[in-house]
């Protein structure tokens, strides 16, 4: 549904929704990936990142670290 959505618009939510299945998967590199296109969008989106229970599989890898610095 995502991928169909942006289709149709470049949207933060839907890259962040795409981020956030990644991260329930636990998929370090794609959570990051759809997680910088997010953050490129608006940066204050780093705090609801910080305390969103679907990246936590992630939360402790280097790269997810980094990300929301």
């Amino acid at each position: 549904m995502y991928d169909k959505a942006l289709e149709v618009e470049n949207y933060i939510w839907s890259h962040y929704g795409k981020a956030s299945i990644y991260g329930r998967r636990g998929d370090v590199n794609n959570t990051v990936k759809y997680l910088k296109m997010s953050i490129n969008m608006d940066s204050s989106i780093k705090e609801c990142i910080k305390t969103e229970h679907d990246f936590d599989p992630v939360r402790d890898d280097p790269k997810f670290k980094d990300l929301i610095k």
